[in-house]
């Protein structure tokens, strides 16, 4: 068998794209003899390499964002679409950034990794994404009602107009600033992507016996995600009225053994009263 080389890209890049939305299996090596070590052995690299993906994302979008700005490129008193491209754009960025700070199920990181001047940019930029982006309880929003008014004595109601004022995104500096942040958060999680890198190549050679007697894999698998939802992924898709998925199945009966995020979503339905527990 060939020897192992060092250092190995990250899959994610390596993925090939076609008509679909998805990316494509990868075929590896065949010089290798490739298995898989289980969700639960590889739980902790597993979601800090998720967390890298948002980052990356995030960068990718901000450094083209930067690349491309032109304030002057906008209408200001009409909707247009570049206006509206330029506001997704940042608003997919700041998400993708946030989920790596939010609490969750899975790995996080924490803000004790920057320094106190970036913090409170950190904190400035998690409250944008909570109160204006991703929930409409925001300080970043105004709209109202404006009637008019001709005559006198009394004047006659001639018509209304309302208005909304939003923040599209909160320009080039705080742009440039949320790069920082994402590029300060990408090293500190690097580093701790490595630390476990390095404690999985340590505990793959301690049971490399077991290792030899897995099933043998081919290619990393496709995207889960696609142009027909996969039936494993119905079950959290089900009405509130009812008790069966979209599939049939009866809903406990659907998201039994499926992933501890759905399990975690059916128990907290059980518990808010969204759907009755099963009779016993």
């Amino acid at each position: 068998m060939a020897e192992p080389s060092e250092d190995a890209a990250p899959v994610e890049e390596l993925h090939a794209y076609g008509n679909g939305p998805g990316p494509s299996p990868i075929p590896l090596s065949p010089e290798f003899e490739w298995v898989s070590l289980t969700a639960a052995e590889a739980s902790t690299y597993r979601e800090l390499r998720i967390l890298r993906g948002d980052l990356d994302f995030t960068i990718s979008v901000l450094t083209g964002l930067l690349d491309e700005w032109d304030p002057g490129g906008f209408e200001t008193d009409t909707r247009d679409v570049g206006r509206d491209i330029h506001r997704a754009r940042w608003n997919a960025a700041l998400v993708a950034y946030a989920r790596t700070f939010l609490s969750g199920v899975g790995q996080r990181l924490d803000p004790a990794i920057f320094d106190v001047d970036a913090a409170d940019l950190h904190a400035y930029f998690m409250r944008l994404r909570n109160r204006h982006v991703a929930h409409s309880v925001s300080e970043f929003e105004q709209t109202g009602v404006v009637i008019g008014l001709a005559g006198d004595d009394p004047p006659t109601v001639v018509g209304l107009l309302d208005y909304l004022s939003t923040e599209q995104s909160p320009g080039k500096t705080r742009a440039e600033e949320l790069l920082t942040l994402a590029q300060l958060a990408r090293k500190a999680l690097d580093e701790r992507l490595e630390a476990e890198r390095e404690r999985l190549l340590a505990y793959a050679r301690s049971i490399v016996e077991d290792l030899t007697k897995r099933q043998r894999i081919e290619e990393i698998p496709a995207s889960a995600f696609g142009d027909e939802v996969r039936p494993e992924w119905r079950p959290w898709c089900y009405s509130p009225t009812s008790r069966t998925s979209f599939d049939g199945r009866p809903v406990w009966e659907a998201i039994q053994g499926e992933s501890r995020w759905i399990r975690d979503l059916r128990d907290r339905a059980i518990n808010s009263g969204f759907v009755p527990p099963d009779p016993p």
